[in-house]
């Protein structure tokens, strides 16, 4: 846990993929970071892609502040419907997971996102379609 912590404290904010169900770990490496960090979690991913699995943040707060913002994204109906090769046909199988932040007068948004490995490489291609639809979709509204 030491070593981890030491890689930690190099970044102001990092994002942590397959963090199991039980947390002890992930409490034992923030008691070693100190109290100048905190984190952010989702809850389990259950279900059989889900692999109860989580996904977190971790940010330094003498430096980054939550703006806020914490979802899990879902893909609109509308998208699902659509007919292609390349084509996203379910929900993501492990929900992407966006946090707002700030530091000072900047506040930005994180992403994670754990895609299905597959078989082969065209395997990952419709979630990475996808979220990049949806993010940029997303960017583009003001509010």
């Amino acid at each position: 846990v030491r070593c981890i912590a030491e890689i930690v404290r190099h970044f102001d904010v990092i994002a942590l993929q397959e963090v199991r169900d039980n947390i002890r770990g992930l409490r034992d490496l923030m008691e070693v970071l100190g109290r100048d960090w905190s984190m952010i979690l989702t809850d389990v991913n259950r279900g059989d892609a889900g692999n109860g699995e989580r996904m977190a943040f971790l940010f330094d707060t003498r430096r980054i502040q939550l703006s806020g913002l914490a979802c899990e994204l879902v893909v609109p109906e509308n998208v699902l419907a659509e007919v292609s090769p390349d084509a996203l046909t379910k929900q993501f199988a492990r929900s992407p997971y966006a946090v707002g932040f700030r530091t000072m007068n900047t506040t930005f948004v994180l992403v994670t996102l754990h895609i299905l490995y597959g078989n082969k490489a065209s395997d990952r291609i419709p979630e990475l379609r996808a979220i990049a639809r949806w993010l940029a979709d997303w960017a583009k509204r003001v509010n």
